[in-house]
């Protein structure tokens, strides 16, 4: 496996902020809605995915034919918007 040491190789890290925001509003005194806004990686940023992964903590081994390459990237900014009625 040539003479890279142990735990030497790091690829990139994985970084994401969610986020979420809701609003309570009172229709009367039996019904309530609820309005929610969530983003999933807010600011957008990049997530590789390494040789071999299915995930954040995927593996990267040496012995893999794709060791150190990217072979694509995680998911870009997600918006979910909702509404609930309560009664």
């Amino acid at each position: 496996m040539g003479n890279l040491g142990r735990n030497t190789f790091l690829g990139p890290g994985y970084w994401a902020v969610d986020t979420s925001i809701f609003k309570n509003l009172r229709l009367s005194d039996r019904f309530r809605l609820q309005f929610r806004a969530e983003v999933f990686n807010i600011f957008n940023h990049t997530n590789f995915q390494l040789g071999g992964a299915t995930g954040p903590m995927g593996s990267n081994k040496l012995n893999n034919s794709q060791f150190g390459q990217a072979g694509g990237t995680f998911n870009p900014r997600n918006l979910q918007f909702g509404l609930k009625l309560s009664f």
